[in-house]
């Protein structure tokens, strides 16, 4: 065990997503082969509980997501479940690696003075305890429509907050000014009662006649919680000027998320995913994953309509339409190709499968039957988390999603 795996003997911490170890010849049935394994695929890139090169401390109970970009991979971690050592309560990190033989540091933390909105109901030091999502945004124009010759990618996360008061939490967004290298921090929302609510998908989308003068317009969206839903963001004219947040948010909703009238298996009401795809008119579409439901949006201006609207042939219509009903929560929306969505289906039975957009009738095509291949070729079943709690000690009723 390395000096830093032995800071604090007594805490366990499970990071999942940057621990695998996997070897040949290694089954899951009680009776093993015997047969000598072969060298190890997987090894630990990451174990918590350090201080790195700046003397930051680096830790958490879980890795969200990790993000490759400029030639570093960058993770977001979280701390929902700690138990502090002597280094006190953590806020939340975007964590870098260099190089694969290098060590994880840290890229930024979201405490100190971005924690100087908050007034904790808690009091606690923490105010971001959870970074949702590390993801890097491209922007083909500015938020006036001007074509970017090269393309700006922006490196964006969110987190999920301590409640303000019990009246409400504020909803953020962080984005990196590729000029002077800080993290700029953006209220997108505001969100009533004590929910930790909070941003948990990002995208890009060239909506085609949505900027001034009908011009396109590059935009970025982010898939919050209930009661939020569907937020947008552009670049910034100013974005490669030191000292200026790079994405301006629109702080309405484009998908008010309480208005979702389908079946919904999962724990609550969230948007995890996007992907865009050719719908069957060779549109370029954006798609969101919706609890159990397929939504598609709607491109063109807002004109006089509401910001859940868009302007078409003159008449305001819904922004964000059902696309697909499904029977369990969906995760994971990817494109393939030019028309075909991948996305997993949690519930029983789970699986992946496929969505042709590119059909005028859409049906999406399971793939991959998950509860039958786990108990067929390793004897697994899917459970619920068993006991789980969150940070206030609450029991969490979490579906196999």
């Amino acid at each position: 065990m390395s000096d830093r795996a032995k800071i604090h003997p007594n805490r366990v911490t499970l990071i999942v997503s940057l621990l695998m170890l996997t070897t040949a010849g290694v089954g899951w049935a009680q009776n093993r082969d015997t047969t000598p394994a072969a060298p190890t695929r997987w090894s630990v890139s990451y174990s918590p509980g350090y201080y790195d090169a700046k003397n930051h401390f680096v830790g958490g109970t879980e890795i969200m997501t990790l993000t490759p970009f400029n030639g570093k991979l960058y993770a977001a971690n979280a701390y929902p479940f700690d138990t502090p050592g002597p280094e006190g309560p953590q806020n939340s990190q975007v964590l870098v690696l260099n190089s694969p033989a290098g060590v994880w540091q840290q890229e930024v933390s979201f405490g100190g003075s971005y924690c100087n909105a908050f007034n904790s109901y808690d009091h606690t030091p923490q105010c971001n305890y959870q970074t949702e999502i590390v993801s890097p945004l491209t922007f083909v124009t500015d938020a006036n429509g001007t074509t970017l010759n090269p393309a700006v990618t922006i490196l964006t996360a969110t987190t999920t907050s301590h409640p303000v008061s019990f009246a409400h939490v504020n909803v953020y967004s962080f984005s990196k000014n590729n000029t002077d290298g800080k993290w700029y921090q953006s209220l997108v929302h505001v969100s009533t009662g004590k929910i930790d609510t909070s941003i948990r998908s990002l995208a890009t989308h060239i909506d085609p006649t949505a900027g001034p003068g009908g011009v396109p317009l590059a935009m970025a969206f982010g898939g919050a919680d209930v009661p939020a839903g569907i937020f947008s963001a552009t670049l910034s004219p100013t974005q490669a000027t030191a000292g200026h947040n790079p994405l301006v948010w629109n702080t309405n909703v484009e998908f008010q998320i309480t208005t979702y009238s389908g079946t919904c298996t999962v724990s609550r009401l969230r948007i995890l995913s996007f992907a865009e795809s050719l719908d069957s008119n060779g549109k370029l579409r954006l798609y969101a994953g919706v609890c159990d439901t397929i939504y598609v949006r709607t491109d063109g201006p807002q004109s006089t309509c509401t910001s859940t609207q868009v302007m078409v042939a003159g008449v305001c219509q819904l922004r964000w339409n059902v696309a697909l009903p499904m029977t369990n929560g969906l995760r994971g929306l990817t494109q393939i190709g030019t028309h075909d969505i991948l996305f997993c289906q949690s519930g029983q039975p789970s699986g992946i499968f496929k969505l042709d957009t590119s059909q005028a009738k859409l049906a999406a095509v399971r793939e991959l039957n998950m509860t039958n291949r786990l108990a067929g070729d390793w004897g697994m079943t899917l459970e619920r988390y068993p006991n789980r709690r969150n940070r206030l000690g609450t029991p969490e009723r979490l579906s196999s999603d």
